[in-house]
């Protein structure tokens, strides 16, 4: 009886690694989450896998985490080989954590398979390096219902650090996020790019400065509802930056963007492209 929680990477199943492929091969029962392709992963499942949907987004969860946690120890208990494949990798914002606890407590053998996390994944298939020589030497990881929690003394710094501010689950609250960092010294200036969707075809990139972020509405922008487009936040000055073509993909620019803030605009290789 052996479980192996797999990271899927970003989405798109071009971005599996093969040791989760290969985990994939042999599942004879597999959990998946939310943020995943299905159509495209379902081509890697073996044909007599069983398989369960157990993905959670605002407000939708398919199952409770102590659900999810009592069906991993009951598949393999049956004696199944078990694969919990989970969006971008599980030990980051993916609450792989609490699945290892549950299993080692259980006395379930498990392995841990990490995959291509949204925090470089996505930003790299946008062109926004999290880290680059002169321009961001530090990296700040956040959940954005958390950041809003955080104490005066802890926005002072996140507005003054001198590197990218990355922030997972936070386009409900993006507006707020940019308007405390203003109000805790940040220039308003400051770019901000969100990347929506990221890997998959439908993938597209915002781009704002926090000033026009505070006053935007990202869900008319998207066109979109909220609660079914994955997106990550970056804030900083790498933020501005676009070194790929996004994989031929438009990077959209939110409509009265040019009239919120100056811009330039740039072509490369025949995509229309915002820099600040």
């Amino acid at each position: 009886m052996t479980v192996t929680i797999v990271g899927a990477g970003p989405g798109n199943p071009d971005y599996l690694t093969l040791r989760g492929y290969q985990c994939l091969q042999r599942a004879e029962v597999i959990l998946y989450d939310a943020l995943i392709d299905f159509s495209g992963f379902k081509a890697l499942f073996p044909v007599s896998a069983k398989t369960l949907f157990v993905g959670k987004r605002y407000q939708q969860h398919a199952m409770t985490q102590a659900e999810i946690n009592t069906r991993l120890i009951d598949y393999a208990h049956q004696g199944k080989s078990v694969v919990r494949l989970k969006g971008g990798d599980g030990f980051v914002f993916g609450r792989g954590g609490e699945e290892a606890l549950a299993l080692k407590a259980a006395g379930i053998a498990f392995e841990i398979v990490p995959g291509m996390s949204a925090l470089n994944a996505v930003t790299g298939l946008a062109g926004i390096p999290v880290t680059h020589r002169g321009v961001s030497n530090q990296l700040i990881v956040v959940e954005g219902a958390s950041l809003l929690k955080k104490t005066t003394q802890h926005w002072r710094y996140y507005a003054n650090c001198d590197g990218t501010l990355l922030i997972y689950m936070g386009l409900r609250c993006a507006n707020a996020i940019a308007t405390k960092l203003i109000a805790h010294g940040a220039p308003r200036v400051t770019p901000v790019a969100i990347v929506l969707n990221g890997s998959m075809a439908n993938q597209q990139t915002l781009r704002y400065t926090l000033e026009t972020l505070a006053q935007a509405s990202i869900e008319d922008d998207i066109a979109e509802d909220l609660s079914s487009a994955p997106g990550l936040i970056v804030i900083g000055d790498v933020a501005a930056m676009a070194l790929a073509s996004e994989r031929g993909l438009m990077s959209r620019i939110p409509a009265g963007l040019l009239a919120r803030a100056p811009v330039n605009w740039s072509s490369v290789g025949g995509i229309q492209r915002v820099v600040f």
